[in-house]
């Protein structure tokens, strides 16, 4: 199921919470829209938020670096506790901050896959033996590529460890399909790509 597909009805259900009075229910899907498309955004990065529900995922420190920074305000909102009167402060409008964090990361998803479309993304080191195999099979068979050394660029190096069980393994290969290999063999990545 699409994510559009997905937050649409917990947005209405956030709304029409609202409309009824029942501002605590519509926190709760606008919290659970924003987590659903956090959850989507990250997977699609091929980073994995496993074993976190949907107000984690909004509050995790280490997930935040993942997204873009236009967002933090809303995600800190998102997350912020009611009082002992189960309210929020004055003027604090969750269904506008899930709204900001859905448009947001729905619109850099589709300028990502515009950019990226048909593009394979090699993560490596210039000094890993593999990495180097990797490379000269793409360039023998005149195979575009993005380069990315994670030694040079760290949320790379985090994005890595996130496919990797927690490694810094060289070299990952993301196709555009959504399909990663790590630390192939020639004969792996050769049957990858057809070649």
């Amino acid at each position: 199921m699409e994510t559009r597909e997905r937050i649409d009805p917990e947005m209405i259900l956030a709304r029409n919470a609202r409309a009824s009075g029942n501002e605590g229910m519509a926190r709760v899907c606008a919290r659970r829209a924003a987590g659903i498309v956090v959850r989507d955004y990250l997977a699609k990065q091929g980073v994995a938020a496993v074993g976190l529900n949907n107000f984690e995922i909004l509050a995790d420190k280490n997930i935040r670096e993942f997204l873009p920074h236009g967002i933090t305000q809303s995600l800190e909102n998102l997350t912020m506790r009611v009082d002992e009167k189960y309210n929020l402060p004055l003027g604090m409008d969750l269904i506008a901050d899930a709204e900001n964090v859905i448009r947001t990361l729905m619109e850099e998803t589709q300028n990502k896959m515009e950019d990226t479309q048909l593009k394979i993304k090699m993560y490596g080191t210039t000094w890993c033996g593999s990495t180097k195999r990797a490379r000269r099979v793409f360039e023998e068979e005149k195979i575009e590529y993005e380069w990315i050394d994670i030694d040079r660029d760290e949320t790379a190096a985090r994005y890595v460890e996130s496919v990797a069980n927690g490694y810094r393994s060289v070299p990952t290969i993301v196709f555009p399909d959504g399909s990663i290999l790590v630390e192939p063999s020639t004969y792996q990545l050769r049957e990858k790509l057809g070649v």
